[in-house]
């Protein structure tokens, strides 16, 4: 479940950021991809993709984000740094992912973090917490209760918004 709110506070986000960010009609007419990088073979990574695809399903039902469809193409890390970090390179240029979303292993993440910084996506990482990130250039931020109280907070505030 926190996985699924999470999500979708991402999701919001972005619909939010794209009604200022222009572009033209055509462009509009495109999905907006999602690439997912989680353990598929762990409970916490099956769960994860599946809450994403569930949001996704539903944003779809809902007429997309501001009216465009919603797509999620998920890779499996098999918590390993290396599949990680060939997974951000696959979703940034084979998928063309506009966003990247998952997580489950701060191994995993450290190793995915070049690619990360070399793509310059919007990320939304769920699962890593190790103090090392701040070394990287990534800082870990609070935990998981505080993302939910500022996931409700955002849903309230952007529920007028026509998505």
């Amino acid at each position: 479940m926190h996985m699924r709110v999470l999500f979708l506070v991402t999701v919001g986000m972005i619909g939010v950021g794209s009604v200022f960010a222009g572009g033209s009609a055509e462009d509009r007419t495109d999905p907006i991809g999602f690439g997912g990088v989680w353990p598929l073979g762990d409970i916490t990574g099956e769960e994860g993709s599946n809450g994403a695809q569930l949001a996704i399903d539903e944003i779809n039902a809902a007429g997309g984000l501001l009216g465009r469809p919603v797509e999620l193409v998920v890779i499996d890390s098999e918590f390993s740094p290396e599949k990680g970090a060939a997974a951000i390179e696959r979703l940034a240029t084979i998928e063309e992912a506009d966003f990247f979303v998952g997580g489950m292993s701060s191994g995993v993440h450290l190793g995915q973090i070049p690619a990360m910084k070399r793509y310059r996506k919007i990320t939304m990482w769920t699962g890593a917490d190790r103090s090392s990130f701040r070394a990287t250039g990534f800082t870990t931020g609070r935990r998981t209760r505080s993302y939910i109280a500022v996931s409700r907070a955002f849903r309230r505030s952007v529920s007028s918004f026509p998505v």
